[in-house]
């Protein structure tokens, strides 16, 4: 697995998670020239930052999650992966009250208590073409600071098996959270989903942190004037009469 991702995944500062998080929309942006077509690249563009800024201002305002919104969501977590034509119409499938009361009760529990998270997933797997992955998606939109989305990248990194269960979620999901404790600061736990997957399009795309462009121009520096003082001709001593 990437290095830059598993040492960002053992580090406990704040900073260097803060830095990588700030290189989302960096990251996004390679992860979209990777898409073969311009429409590809344009869609993963919008389509992210809708579901992390748009999507999420919603349904914290709403407290529930309408049909069109669920399938706009799908349709985002299949454009990151893969796409599975069936699993959207799966999840068109569902009737719009169902999501509505599904999801506003889902969005109850885990406002009340952390510990629904089991409970919230588990109600939300009961929509048609919705599992873990989807579920964790919706919650960590609507409750960013106790859920994280259940991105590859970031399961990679905890050492948990790449299977999409609940109890595997639920696993990453506490990984996520002692890892948050660990580093304090005003970040949430989704927080340290996006820099996880953030540093991991970094470290495909070539792409460096703030502070190692600092440091490294520091070091040049450093080497340079080296190399000019042991450039300088000696300095000549003049001779004194006697």
């Amino acid at each position: 697995f990437v290095t830059v991702t598993m040492q960002l995944w053992s580090s406990s500062n704040f900073s260097t998670w803060n830095s990588f998080l700030q290189l989302y929309p960096e990251a996004l942006k390679y992860a979209c020239s990777l898409k073969k077509t311009v429409a590809g690249r344009e869609t993963l563009k919008a389509i992210d930052n809708w579901v992390w800024s748009d999507l999420t201002s919603e349904l914290q305002q709403q407290h529930y999650c309408t049909l069109p919104q669920l399938v706009k969501l799908t349709e985002w977590k299949m454009t990151r992966g893969i796409w599975r034509p069936r699993n959207k119409q799966l999840v068109s499938s569902n009737a719009a009250s169902l999501v509505e009361s599904t999801s506003k009760e889902a969005f109850l529990l885990i406002t009340e208590d952390v510990n629904n998270l089991k409970k919230a997933i588990g109600m939300l797997n009961k929509l048609s073409g919705v599992g873990p992955a989807t579920s964790s998606a919706l919650l960590a939109c609507y409750c960013p600071e106790k859920v994280a989305f259940m991105s590859d990248e970031a399961l990679k990194c905890t050492s948990l098996p790449l299977t999409y269960t609940l109890k595997n979620y639920l696993a990453f999901n506490d990984k996520i959270t002692e890892k948050l404790q660990e580093i304090g600061g005003k970040l949430t736990v989704n927080d340290l989903q996006q820099a996880l997957w953030s540093s991991f399009q970094c470290e495909k795309g070539n792409i460096t942190r703030k502070e190692e462009e600092e440091n490294e121009s520091i070091q040049i520096n450093k080497k340079r004037a080296r190399t000019t003082e042991t450039e300088k001709p000696p300095t000549k001593r003049r001779r004194t009469k006697k």
